[in-house]
């Protein structure tokens, strides 16, 4: 390539060189831009996009409720429920002077529901139920074919009913028990597990 001489060609010459650099510049920019852009990305799915405390890990209510009935000398509502059934909650806890049995269960289709089992005598149940709603009564059935009567709240029309939008509630054989939550089917699906896995509890009652 010989070397420019006139003006017009030293011109042009310094012109393409300008032309080179700025390509130039302007890949390297684009490759540093992509390096960042990837660097936050990175970032973000490693730190920020990761839990900032551990899971919560579904609880094995029917160990804890085994133990809890060693602990407690009573039989405890503690239905068997297939895999789309998880506790978040299993545990005995004191209520007007009684132990309580809790269990909180979360339905993979995204119902709640909680059951509580109060072991001894309350002086008012009916005080316990959430307020308002439709009162009716639900009959479920044992597997000797036997019949058990709850009470029931529809409360679904009550504003902000939330996890109480529909109740059961009957005497066991060892104090009273309440299942309520968001969704009439899973509240009946629970309390039908029960009858099934614990009629014990409701031989006295019948």
């Amino acid at each position: 390539m010989t070397e420019p001489t006139t003006p017009q060609e030293i011109a042009e010459a310094k012109a393409e060189a300008k032309r080179l650099r700025r390509q130039r510049q302007t890949t390297k920019n684009l490759v540093g831009s992509l390096v960042a852009s990837l660097g936050i990305v990175i970032f973000l799915v490693l730190v920020v996009a990761r839990p900032s405390g551990p899971v919560a890990q579904p609880i094995d209510y029917a160990a804890v409720g085994a133990q809890s009935e060693t602990t407690t000398g009573f039989d405890l509502a503690v239905p068997a429920l297939d895999e789309s059934w998880s506790a978040n909650r299993a545990e005995i806890r004191e209520d007007l002077g009684l132990d309580v049995w809790r269990m909180g269960l979360i339905s993979s289709a995204g119902g709640f529901v909680q059951l509580v089992h109060y072991l001894g005598e309350v002086a008012d149940p009916v005080a316990l139920i959430p307020a308002e709603g439709v009162d009716s009564r639900e009959t479920l059935t044992t597997p000797d074919g036997s019949s058990v009567t709850w009470s029931a709240r529809d409360r679904t029309d009550v504003d902000e009913a939330g996890n109480d939008s529909y109740v059961l509630w009957a005497e066991t054989n060892n104090g009273l028990l309440v299942i309520r939550g968001t969704l009439q089917a899973g509240v009946l699906t629970i309390a039908s597990a029960v009858i099934q896995s614990d009629p014990q509890l409701f031989e006295e009652t019948r």
